[in-house]
């Protein structure tokens, strides 16, 4: 059953952040986000944490961290290429 469910989430996931995502290196966790005739390039570790891009860096007014191609024609959150890169999301609880 639980094996099930996990071939679920990983399609899933695929099918929700992999549009625009190409996996380059998952052991380096490189990752290609690409748009209109234009790509960019992300290094990333677990945890959503970035080493190295060379993609636009946004912080929107929700202060959620977004990586966009340099014409911004795709952009996705940290928290989606973390998910498309390693099939799952992490929680990281913080005190209020």
């Amino acid at each position: 059953m639980n094996f099930f469910i996990l071939i679920t989430l990983l399609v899933t996931s695929n099918m929700l952040y992999g549009k625009s995502l190409e996996l380059i290196n998952k052991d380096a966790g490189e990752v290609l986000l690409e748009g209109k005739n234009e790509s960019c390039q992300i290094v990333m570790t677990t945890r959503e944490n970035i080493v190295d891009t060379n993609c636009t860096y946004i912080t929107n007014f929700k202060n959620i961290d977004i990586l966009c191609t340099a014409k911004k024609t795709t952009c996705k959150t940290v928290e989606e290429i973390d998910t498309f890169l390693y099939g799952k999301t992490v929680v990281i609880l913080r005190d209020r």
